[in-house]
């Protein structure tokens, strides 16, 4: 059964265990993080989508 996008969304607590942790237990190879400031978080309830860009994937960042 394919996830949906709501399920690819997980709340962790923000450590470096806590990282670690969810890495291992979702057997993942690597990750990146977004930070949002509050002026991004502004822009989303603004109706923005924030587009985050590592080089080789985006991740676009829009509120639900």
């Amino acid at each position: 059964m394919q996830k949906t996008e709501q399920d690819r969304v997980s709340v962790v607590e923000q450590s470096g265990e806590a990282l670690e942790a969810y890495q291992a237990s979702n057997h993942l190879h690597g990750f990146g993080m977004v930070r949002l400031s509050a002026k991004d978080i502004s822009l989303l309830q603004e109706g923005k989508m924030l587009a985050c860009h590592d080089g080789e994937y985006a991740t676009f960042v829009v509120l639900a």
